[in-house]
C-alpha cells in the first residue's frame, strides 16, 4: 500500500453523514467572512471587506490546531524545515503534566508537511516547532496579529504551537491571520496540506462539491470545566474555470484572479473542529457561493 492510500484508507476520522449537522445548527456560531478583494477594493481596507460578521467575533478563545499553518510557516520561511521532511508519530505523547494522543490512525508512515496538517498530527508539529525556540514560536504567532506570551518552558511552548496555552485569537483576528498568510504566498505543503485536510483529514465535513474550500480544523478546551471550542479556518473560491487536477489550483492557496474568494473563520463553542465548525464552515461557503449569504 502507497502512502497516499494509506491516507486516503486510513486518515479518515468518520465517514460524513447527516447527524453531525443536524446537532451543528444547534449550536451558536461565530464567523467572519472576508472577500480576498481580487481586483475590488483595497486590501488594506479591511472593513469594506467584511462579506459576514455574526455572533461573538471579537472574543477571544484558545485556537487549537488551526495554529498548525501558521507555525509550518515560520518553519519554512525560517528554512528550519525542509519541505519534503518526515517524522514518524508515535500516537501519544506527553508535554509535562498533559498527556497527548493524536486523533490519526496509530502506526502510520512518516508524515511530512501536507500529511501532518491533514491528520493534524500533534506530535509533529509540538516537535518540529522547537525550533523555532520559545521567542521565535512567539514572535510568529505575533507576526500573524494574534495575542500571545512567551511560554516559561520548552513543554509549554509545544502546548502553545499546538493552540493550547498561551495564545488566544477571536474569529476577527484568526480570519486576519490566515488572509495574511493566504497573501504571503503560503508555500506549496501549506496550500496542498490545508486542501488535505478537508479532502482526506480532519476537515471533510468542509468538503464541498459547489465550492473549493481548504482550511484547517482546531479543537480546545472551552471557558467551562469539561466544555469544548471547535474551530475551522482557511479560504474558499468558487469553480469559475476548469482545472487540470486540484493540486494545480490548490497549489499556493492561490485565488486566480478571475474568480471570486474569501477568507473565512468559524468558531462554534461547544462543538469539535472537525464535526460543527467545519460543517458550518462549508454551509456559508456555499451560501456565498450562491449569492445567499446573510
Amino acid at each position: 500500500m502507497t502512502r497516499r492510500d494509506w491516507l486516503l484508507s486510513t486518515l479518515a476520522l468518520a465517514p460524513v453523514d447527516a447527524a453531525p449537522a443536524a446537532r451543528s445548527t444547534a449550536l451558536a456560531t461565530d464567523a467572519v467572512i472576508l472577500d480576498t478583494a481580487v481586483g475590488r477594493v483595497k486590501i488594506e481596507d479591511v472593513r469594506s471587506r467584511v462579506l459576514f460578521e455574526h455572533g461573538a467575533t471579537r472574543t477571544t478563545a484558545l485556537p487549537g490546531s488551526t495554529l498548525k499553518p501558521l507555525v509550518l510557516f515560520a518553519l519554512l520561511d525560517q528554512k528550519l524545515l525542509k519541505p519534503d521532511e518526515r517524522l514518524a508519530c508515535p500516537g501519544g505523547f506527553h508535554l509535562g503534566r498533559h498527556n497527548l494522543e493524536c486523533s490519526h490512525v496509530h502506526g502510520a508512515p512518516p508524515f511530512d508537511a501536507v500529511e501532518a496538517l491533514a491528520a493534524s498530527c500533534n506530535f509533529w508539529f509540538a516537535t518540529m516547532a522547537r525550533r523555532l525556540g520559545a521567542a521565535g514560536l512567539l514572535a510568529a504567532l505575533r507576526g500573524f496579529g494574534l495575542s500571545a506570551q512567551l511560554a516559561p518552558s520548552v513543554e509549554q511552548a509545544g502546548l502553545q504551537s499546538l493552540g493550547l496555552a498561551h495564545v488566544t485569537a477571536s474569529p476577527w483576528t484568526l480570519a486576519l491571520a490566515y488572509d495574511k498568510l493566504l497573501r504571503s504566498g503560503p508555500p506549496a505543503p501549506i496550500g496542498n496540506g490545508l486542501r488535505a485536510v478537508v479532502e482526506r483529514g480532519t476537515g471533510q465535513r468542509a468538503l464541498s462539491d459547489r465550492v473549493f474550500i481548504a482550511g484547517k480544523t482546531g479543537t480546545a478546551r472551552g471557558e467551562r470545566p469539561g466544555s469544548s471550542v471547535g474551530w475551522f479556518a482557511g479560504w474558499a473560491y468558487r469553480e469559475t474555470e476548469p482545472r487540470s487536477s486540484p493540486a494545480e489550483r490548490a497549489l499556493n492557496g492561490a485565488v486566480k484572479k478571475s474568480g471570486d474568494g474569501i477568507v473565512f473563520a468559524v468558531r462554534v463553542p461547544g462543538g469539535t473542529g472537525g464535526g460543527e465548525a467545519a460543517e458550518q464552515a462549508r454551509i456559508l461557503a456555499e451560501r456565498w457561493a450562491s449569492g445567499h449569504l446573510r
